[in-house]
């Protein structure tokens, strides 16, 4: 069974925006049937209807409320619960069992892994209100769902998500074998220097100017030599 949705604008007036009214639909053999609708007071959708298996049961993210994620529960389409965290969404993503999966690896047990953990986790692109000149990538925990839990948080950074990929595109999953005690990801990210300067490190670190990162409070970047500094990341990272 795969979902989908249709929007219907609602034109705005005076000094009220557009909103949306989303149709969710099944569709089983290319047939269509509508199950569910609901309001969205945004004019735009983006990518903010996500539907995932969890377990045995179907769940979708979406978005009524532009600053925040809710997820309900499929076929039903009643409202499940919230995901913690205030953040304005444009996309989703919950891998699944067939994107974690090695079809060329037929051990049972090693896919079998994948069977358990798919739908405890997935990804949110978005921004906090005010900060829309790119998107960023966020952790959504879903591992406690059955319990009406989830939350966004962002382990990773706040990082920013390249312009011209999907959700889907900047996460790899090839490393990531729980079985093997391997819950490594490669994620793809944008990062924007200045051809003017230097810069140190993976994050990376400007040198030339005192940076905002609290860890280097005080430090003044350009007095130090390459060494000294590189003394001092390497410090930094063993305290944390």
């Amino acid at each position: 069974m795969h979902y989908t949705t249709k929007t219907i604008k609602i034109e705005g007036y005076k000094c009220r925006p557009s909103t949306l009214k989303v149709e969710i639909y099944s569709v089983k053999e290319d047939l269509l049937q509508q199950i569910g609708e609901y309001h969205r007071d945004y004019h735009l959708l983006h990518k903010t209807f996500h539907p995932f298996k969890h377990k045995d049961n179907y769940y979708a993210l979406y978005s009524p409320h532009y600053k925040e994620t809710r997820i309900m529960e499929l076929p039903s389409c009643n409202d499940y619960c919230v995901v913690e965290g205030k953040f304005s969404p444009v996309e989703y993503y919950v891998p699944s069992y067939y994107d974690m999966h090695d079809p060329q690896k037929f051990n049972k047990e090693w896919n079998k892994q994948f069977e358990e953990i798919a739908g405890t986790f997935g990804f949110v692109s978005g921004c906090y209100w005010g900060d829309d000149t790119s998107w960023k990538i966020g952790y959504i925990d879903l591992t406690r769902l059955g319990e009406k839990i989830a939350k966004i948080d962002f382990r990773f950074g706040y990082i920013k998500q390249p312009i011209s990929l999907a959700l889907s595109q900047c996460v790899n999953l090839s490393d990531f074998s729980p079985s093997d005690n391997d819950y490594s990801i490669t994620i793809s990210r944008c990062s924007r220097y200045d051809m003017r300067k230097h810069y140190l490190g993976g994050d990376p670190i400007l040198l030339g100017e005192e940076t905002l990162d609290p860890c280097y409070k005080g430090l003044k970047l350009n007095s130090l030599t390459k060494s000294q500094l590189i003394s001092v990341v390497l410090g930094q990272k063993q305290q944390n």
